[in-house]
């Protein structure tokens, strides 16, 4: 039985990685400081957060 790769999304890129183990996924998103949440439509899906800078409105 072959087994399913596990999907990370990442809302902030839009790029689309694979992994062949959840622990990998997981590695991977923790490493590069990310927020993930399981998909509700797949189980073998994952997304980041979206984060959006906000302008301040003032000149840095």
């Amino acid at each position: 039985m072959k087994r399913e790769p596990w999907y990370l999304i990442d809302n902030n890129v839009h790029e689309m990685f694979k992994f062949r183990s959840l622990a990998a996924l997981k590695r991977y998103a923790k490493e590069h400081d990310m927020r993930i949440k399981r998909s509700p439509i797949d189980d073998h899906c994952f997304y980041t957060e979206s984060y959006v800078i906000l302008p301040t409105g003032y000149l840095d």
